[in-house]
């Protein structure tokens, strides 16, 4: 490769590629302080470390279509302060137990993929970062079936839905 180089006058060769700014989404779920609040942070945050960054944080929920902003948002909102036990009964049966937990896998990824590929595609983004664990799991799912070629990270803010977080095909968190 040095022989090519030879050619080219030393003055060329010294130039140096300014590195484009990064695009980053932030995707959260206005279902409360517990995911916008850690997306806010991780925001400032990046916009402190790389202040040319291009950092977007946008409520997946808008994007995933009305079922599942209703069963993300206002249903679960009631059920978690008004029925604790129904929350927790709800979480093993949809997270923990095999068949119902690739049930809902399917079901997020069929209603909500699109909507989420709209949005990769709207906003071009280099990376993908998820503050919320059902926008984790369908961002995983589309790179495992090779629709997101984004690379994506989870910001995990629960660890008590870690089985939402872990989900094949995002990069890492």
């Amino acid at each position: 490769m040095g022989h090519r180089l030879r050619n080219v006058p030393a003055r060329a060769r010294q130039v140096q590629l300014t590195p484009l700014a990064p695009r980053v989404l932030i995707l959260t779920a206005s279902v409360g302080e517990g995911h916008d609040l850690p997306a806010r942070t991780l925001a400032a945050q990046l916009r402190a470390e790389c202040p040319e960054a291009e950092v977007v944080t946008e409520d997946a929920l808008a994007y995933m279509g009305r079922f599942v902003r209703l069963m993300s948002a206002g249903t679960a909102t009631v059920v978690f302060y008004r029925f604790q036990f129904l929350w927790d009964v709800g979480f093993w049966v949809f997270a923990r137990a095999g068949w119902t937990r690739r049930g809902t896998q399917a079901l997020l990824l069929r209603l909500g993929g699109p909507g989420i590929l709209r949005l990769v595609a709207q906003r071009r983004p280099d990376v993908i970062v998820s503050v919320y664990p059902n926008v984790t799991e369908v961002l995983g799912r589309l790179r495992a079936l090779g629709l997101l070629h984004v690379p994506v990270l989870a910001g995990i803010t629960d660890l008590a839905a870690m089985y939402y977080w872990a989900s094949p095909g995002w990069t890492c968190t």
